[in-house]
């Protein structure tokens, strides 16, 4: 009974403890399971030396204190799990007690169990404890293993417990038929295969995920008739592997699917590759292994066409675009711009670009047009810049944009000094109205980044000067946090009168992340006194935001921003300032639904009238990419008040709705109540309560041939106040084959106001009006246009061809003269690679490369199909020169190379009489090439090879130490002297050394 009863009490508290502290996936565990516990043996009594203690903890005083000297042990298959169980006696009194250990059935402990021990006080017990593992079990496992100290009685008297964790090796291979398979011409479906192999000892859980960024593949089953679904959760054997067979399709997407880009579209292909990509990955579905070990690999399946216009332009050139457009043709006032623009890619890697605008809106012959014209040529060399036309200073004070110069010089790439000046409104002019120059300095390293400016502005037309100054510093510390400041000075004479002003700027900024991936702050004031710069206006600028991330799914906003500025009226200034208050709630969903409440509270203050506003919104937003469809949704309701008067709290509700549907999309917009800042509007709009709400719709279509192109714009908007109004706008394109793109664009409106609408002084004055009220009338307007764009390459002047066009045909050269005759076919599905760019032959053979660069480029010729031993005799180089434009690609017959793997075992051998496995073995032919072959059931192998010298040889790599080749590395030379070669391969087992020994007729041994 005692024994069954200290049995319990072991059961009993191990449960209590497994209960209470679940054992987690960390280097930290906690606790496990409770295994099976082992019957105590015959309590024995042991008495053992003491080892004294040197410290009491306070905790651990007047008690037993246990423990393991190690409270996790790592092992492996085959090895001991050892540690040290340690028992010291902090009570006042000789303690005895038994030990008893609890590991797993079938295990064995090598410790003294249910040994009574006798503990003087302050004395320390050390009893090794070696376990030995019975158990199969897999990796990644622990263990828990205790140690339970009792009484003669069974009364518990202390317990304690560590860990065996014996760790899983993770390794498997993902495999792919081919890392790159081109499609043959009119074909849908590409078989293709998928291979794992788990490399590790352990029985492993694999997790295949199968995906492509451009959503233009779909993969089918190997029956090529269901779709293929991921991800695939499979399990293998230790050094088990698996093949998943499936088949490629492109997916293409459906006519007006989604929007073109109207500027770029190019309806007709140039013939350059499209490459359609797979990704594979590949990891443990078990979370405890999720992140231990992964792997991937890629396919890219490959439509190549018969012609690939490699360069646009046959030669070095200009590239220029053309686009002007004509507006309002059948007015009185037609109006037309032209737009010139281009960039040139230089060989020693600059970039020149250059670009205007020319606006021509008089009936009679001007120099307006050209005067004020938009242009800027610039150059970008990897030292330098300069630009040259319409350019911005960037000097703050001053007016920034005009004609001019500016540059750059690079020291380094974080250090550089520059120069401008830039005058206005016309650069050329002897003395222009504006004018301004200085230098700039940019240096940055991983502490600090500067920037500053210094400048001289002068303004003819106010006869003043102004000299500015300013910097801008980044400081950066801690990794994630940056601190900034901006000053600036300026000095301005009025030369007339030698009036001087002397003005400044303060500022700065911070940004960093207290903590992170959580807390982020973004912190920036500015302040511009009213005398800096040219301009009299003084500014205060501030912003704060902090954003908090909450289990990296909520995010919290908060957003403020102030603009404070004073301005005159009336020969009054006015402190102006506009204060906004936002706090946002972000929460993205995993159907990549976007929502987020927040609320506002702001503040303006417009010629000392203040409006407070604030109130609730709600935003909701959503993209399925995959349909292409997305919508938001946006409401916003509060309160305006005008702070200064009696005014009530006036409730205002503004709303909008937004869907897009492929190619349409539908905007619809409502405003209620009482949304103005100004004092005689608000006052106005509080005697009604306005309303308006606006519709528009988008749509565009592309027609069967693609190089039409129709889409239109259509709103309506009504207004409490200003009444109705509609709009229809269409436009149709056409783009030609040549590069050309035409458009016609109309404009029709009509609008009628508001049905006895008054001036605002009517209602603000509380007046009645003296004329007659006309009725309000639809008035309408039509608009036409024309546009026309074409992008063309001027042709540089003086310079010899850069560039040709190659023609390839690929046939059966049957009788081997590498010239194509009559009788000889084309070969269709044959892939030319030359430095990279490729073109596969089409039904009648044929393939080109245009507008390619003269030079020496690497040749490549193969087919997509299995040709049964026809090579490419070509070169491996081509020098291509502007006499280059026919090359032919002749396919000859190989040699037909067979053979057979021969095995031949020793006879005593004790496992002689097992049949070894020939079949898999790899065939290799080298020359500057490789052609190899595997070996099938039989050991029977074959291989085509053109005409050259080869090495032959098998892969010994899989013999192992008892098996070898009696010859290998057979040097070949294949000419056409022979059809068929038969070389066979033998592999012998070594012979074993024999003892025989020799007994006679009465079973006596012989010595001999």
């Amino acid at each position: 009974m005692k024994r069954i009863a200290l049995n319990i009490i072991f059961l009993i508290y191990g449960c209590v403890l497994w209960a209470q502290e679940p054992v987690i996936d960390s280097a930290a565990v906690k606790t496990d399971s409770v295994p099976s516990l082992s019957v105590p043996g015959t309590p024995k009594t042991e008495t053992t030396s003491a080892v004294t203690t040197p410290t009491i903890k306070p905790d651990d005083a007047n008690k037993l204190v246990t423990r393991f000297t190690n409270q996790v042990v790592e092992f492996k298959k085959g090895e001991l799990i050892s540690n040290v169980f340690v028992v010291t006696n902090n009570l006042p009194t000789v303690q005895k007690f038994y030990i008893d250990f609890t590991i797993p059935i079938e295990w064995k402990v090598i410790a003294k169990n249910h040994i009574l021990y006798e503990l003087q006080p302050g004395d320390s017990l050390i009893v090794p404890v070696n376990i030995i593992p019975r158990e199969k079990f897999k990796g990644n496992t622990r263990f828990v293993f205790y140690a339970f100290l009792s009484d003669d009685k069974g009364k518990n008297l202390g317990m304690n417990f560590f860990y065996g964790l014996i760790k899983k090796n993770i390794r498997w291979a993902l495999t792919v038929s081919d890392n790159k398979i081109y499609i043959p011409n009119r074909v849908e479906s590409i078989p293709f295969n998928i291979g794992i192999i788990n490399e590790s000892t352990e029985e492993q859980d694999i997790y295949l995920t199968a995906s492509s960024f451009k959503k233009n593949i779909l993969i089918k089953d190997s029956a090529d008739i269901k779709d293929a679904h991921f991800p695939i959760t499979l399990t293998l054997k230790p050094f088990g592997d698996t093949l998943f067979y499936f088949n490629f399709h492109r997916f293409k997407e459906p006519r007006n699917f989604r929007l073109l880009d109207i500027e770029d579209y190019i309806p007709y292909t140039t013939g350059e590759a499209k490459k359609y990509r797979l990704n594979l990955n590949s990891y443990s579905p078990n979370p405890a292994e999720n992140k231990k070990f992964r792997t991937g690999n890629k396919i890219d399946f490959v439509e190549l066409s018969d012609s690939w216009e490699v360069n646009k332009y046959g030669g070095l050139v200009i590239p220029l675009i053309f686009d002007a457009n004509m507006f309002n043709l059948l007015g009185d006032q037609p109006m037309m711009t032209i737009n010139l623009r281009g960039e040139t890619f230089l060989r020693d890697s600059s970039i020149l670009t250059y670009q205007t605008q020319l606006t021509y809106f008089s009936n009679y012959f001007t120099t307006v047009p050209y005067e004020t014209a938009l242009y800027n040529l610039a150059y970008y060399h990897k030292r330098f810049y300069i630009q040259f036309g319409n350019v911005n200073s960037g000097l703050i004070g001053t007016y920034q944009t005009g004609k001019g110069l500016r540059g750059e010089y690079y020291f380094s790439r974080n250090h550089r000094i520059g120069a401008f000046y830039v005058a206005s409104p016309q650069l050329f002019k002897f003395m222009p109205s504006i004018y301004s120059y200085g230098l700039t300095h940019y240096y940055e390293n991983k502490i600090i980044r500067i920037n500053t400016i210094l400048g001289r502005s002068t303004d003819q037309i106010r006869n003043t000067n102004t000299e500015i100054a300013t910097t801008n510093a980044t400081f950066k510390f801690l990794k994630s946090h940056s601190f900034g400041i901006r000053l600036g000075g300026s000095h301005s004479v009025q030369n007339d009168s030698n009036y001087t002003r002397i003005g400044y700027l303060l500022g700065f900024h911070y940004s960093g992340s207290p903590i992170k991936n959580v807390w982020s702050v973004n912190l920036n004031g500015n302040y511009t006194s009213l005398n800096f710069g040219v301009f009299s206006n003084e500014r205060i600028t501030a912003n704060l935001g902090n954003q908090v991330t909450v289990k990296k799914k909520w995010i919290v906003k908060q957003q403020s921003n102030l603009y404070r500025y004073k301005q005159n009226y009336s020969n009054l200034n006015f402190n102006n300032y506009l204060l906004n208050n936002q706090l946002f709630v972000n929460r993205i969903s995993h159907a990549n639904l976007l929502y987020n409440p927040y609320l506002f509270y702001n503040v303006s203050r417009i010629y000392d009238f203040t409006v407070h506003s604030r109130g609730l919104g709600f935003n909701v937003s959503n993209y399925q990419l995959d349909k292409n469809i997305r919508y938001f949704f946006n409401l916003r309701s509060g309160y305006n008040q005008a702070m200064d008067t009696a005014s009530e709290n006036y409730f205002f509700t503004q709303a909008s709705a937004f869907l897009q549907i492929r190619t349409f999309s539908f905007l619809v917009r409502y405003n209620l109540g009482n949304l103005s800042m100004s004092k005689q509007s608000f006052f106005y709009n509080s005697k009604k309560n306005p309303q308006s709400i606006g519709l528009s719709t988008r749509y565009q279509y592309q027609f069967k041939n693609p190089s039409f192109v129709y889409q239109q714009l259509v709103s309506y908007s009504y207004s409490s106040f200003n009444g109705n109004q509609f709009n229809f706008t269409p436009e149709l394109m056409y783009f030609s084959k040549t590069g050309w793109r035409f458009r016609i664009f109309s404009e029709i409106n009509f609008s009628k106001n508001k049905k006895n609408s008054l001036p605002d002084y009517y209602y603000y004055m509380n007046q009645s009006p003296n004329d007659a009220i006309k009725e309000p009338q639809w008035n309408g307007n039509f608009y036409l246009g024309m546009g026309v764009r074409k992008e063309f390459g001027i042709p540089m002047p003086f310079v010899k061809p850069t560039h040709t066009s190659i023609h390839f045909n690929a046939f059966y050269d049957i009788n081997g003269n590498g010239k194509r005759d009559g009788s000889e076919p084309n070969i269709e599905n044959v892939v030319v690679r030359l430095n990279g760019w490729e073109v596969m032959t089409n039904e009648n053979g044929t393939c080109e490369l245009k507008n390619i660069p003269l030079g020496v480029y690497p040749l490549q010729a193969f087919s997509v199909i299995d040709l049964k031993g026809w090579f490419p005799n070509i070169s491996d180089t081509l020098i291509v020169n502007k006499n280059t434009n026919q090359i032919n690609i002749p396919f000859v017959r190989g040699v037909k190379i067979t053979g057979r793997v021969f095995l031949q075992r020793d006879p005593n051998s004790p496992t002689a009489d097992f049949k070894l496995d020939v079949s898999r073995i790899k065939i290799i032919a080298n020359n500057h090439k490789t052609y190899t072959a595997i070996t099938d059931k039989t050991g029977y192998y074959e291989l085509y090879l053109p005409a050259g010298k080869y090495t032959l040889s098998m892969d010994e790599s899989i013999l192992g130490k008892r098996l070898q080749v009696l010859q290998n590395n057979f040097e070949l030379e294949i000419n056409d002297k022979f059809d068929n070669l038969f070389i066979p391969f033998y592999i012998v087992e070594k012979a074993r050394k024999l003892k025989v020994i020799r007994f006679d007729s009465n079973g006596n041994r012989i010595d001999e």
